[in-house]
């Protein structure tokens, strides 16, 4: 189950993750140097805006498409509907999404006064519409999404260097960004026409309702998720101030980067759990079991290192004097193999189980408790109190998922010790 293909594709994730965070090392301190601090504020604001309408645009596909293409995997006809459909869905959010930009303009000084910026900033957005990262992950060729998105990246390095030479070229610094994305899915589609992945089908309102229907729930949960995420430097600036956000933000970058090696082993055995789920709900929860142990045990030893050298390592990345973000460091390390534990039970079983609606319930629920937590235990505790919410909360994740999972299970073994009773005394008579 664990075999060479799939390692390919984790390793082609890995690739994917470890060149989003090399480029921007490459060209932040250009642009930072060319556009001024000032000019570079805006661009920064920007692209945090279109983010927030990327992540619109994606809805719940990721996840819901590329479990139906690696169900479907057999029926080219079956997977060009869901592709259509689904590309339909995002070309309907993104649009939607451009016409909040420009009624958002009216109302937001911000945007009304750097709207054109906006504007090309949103070819972002268009690029991620047509990317089609999920179509690949469905049929578990992550290694053409890499390529695609490697040859795109370096496209746009040279298009930063060569054509942004002041301030004046901000625009076209925010325009590089879309046409990278667009680039890539460019390469991207050919490459699924030239495998012979894709046939031409015209999509039906039934098949993008029902898409829409699939995807809602991972779309909500991802909502929640942002609330007890996100949230935490807004809500200790206002409860703490600007120091404490600097000494919780310190320790996060170091957890983030250990929670970054969840994300491509996530997103490339995710297709592989589905199709094993259909087969044998046995085999899955070996396959899931055996993952496990690969990926939680080395990350729950860095965790383990870090907290006893979380001192050592804090003075080394931002010098000494930052002893308080030791401490946020020593607990929050912790969040990364929960947050592993969190996605094998979710995503990798939950989900494949068709459960996405009790996995979205569980985001709500904790979202909904996490939040208030947050704003209470910030402003008693500050940074300390918002690192131990963070980590309670993502526990809270597990085991929900682990109780629903234990109860779903119980209640397959039972329906299937039922079947064998009903058969044993059909065979009698």
């Amino acid at each position: 189950m664990l075999d060479k293909k799939l390692f390919k594709n984790i390793f082609s994730m890995f690739s994917i993750q470890g060149l989003n965070y090399l480029i921007p090392l490459v060209t932040i301190p250009y642009l930072v140097r060319v556009l001024g601090i000032s000019e570079f504020g805006t661009y920064s604001l920007i692209l945090a805006v279109i983010q927030y309408f990327v992540i619109f645009s994606d809805y719940g596909f990721n996840l819901s498409a590329s479990r139906q293409i690696s169900i479907k995997i057999k029926n080219i006809r079956e997977v060009s509907r869901v592709f259509f459909s689904v590309i339909f869905c995002k070309i309907a959010i993104a649009s939607l999404g451009f016409i909040i930009l420009l009624i958002s303009s009216i109302f937001y000084e911000v945007i009304h006064e750097h709207i054109f910026l906006f504007v090309m900033g949103y070819t972002i957005v268009i690029g991620t519409t047509f990317y089609p990262i999920w179509l690949f992950q469905g049929y578990e060729m992550m290694q053409w999404i890499a390529i695609s998105n490697f040859i795109a990246k370096i496209v746009g390095v040279i298009l930063i260097f060569t054509l942004v030479e002041s301030k004046q070229d901000i625009w076209i610094a925010l325009l590089s960004q879309g046409i990278v994305g667009v680039f890539a899915s460019v390469i991207a589609l050919f490459k699924a026409y030239q495998e012979n992945l894709l046939v031409r089908i015209f999509p039906s309102y039934i098949d993008i309702k029902e898409q829409l229907r699939l995807g809602w729930n991972i779309f909500i949960s991802s909502f929640f998720v942002s609330l007890y995420t996100t949230s935490v430097p807004i809500i200790l600036g206002f409860t703490s101030g600007a120091e404490s956000v600097g000494i919780y933000t310190a320790a996060d970058k170091l957890k983030q980067g250990l929670q970054g090696l969840i994300g491509p082993v996530s997103q490339a055995v995710y297709p592989r759990s589905n199709r094993i789920m259909i087969e044998s709900r046995e085999r899955a929860l070996r396959f899931v079991k055996k993952l496990g142990f690969i990926l939680v045990t080395p990350i729950m030893i860095l965790s383990f290192i870090t907290t006893i050298m979380s001192n050592d390592i804090i003075n080394f990345a931002f010098g000494s004097g930052h002893s308080s973000s030791s401490i946020v460091l020593a607990i929050i390390i912790w969040i990364p193999p929960v947050v592993a534990i969190a996605n094998l039970l979710g995503v990798q079983l939950l989900l494949p189980m068709g459960l996405s609606k009790k996995f979205s319930y569980c985001y709500i629920i904790v979202g909904l408790v996490g939040l208030p937590c947050l704003l209470i235990f910030s402003n008693l505790y500050s940074y300390v109190g918002v690192a131990y919410v963070a980590l309670c909360v993502e526990i809270a994740i597990a085991i929900l998922f682990a109780i629903i999972l234990i109860f779903e299970c119980k209640r397959f073994n039972k329906g299937r010790s039922d079947d064998t009773v009903i058969n044993m005394h059909t065979n009698k008579k």
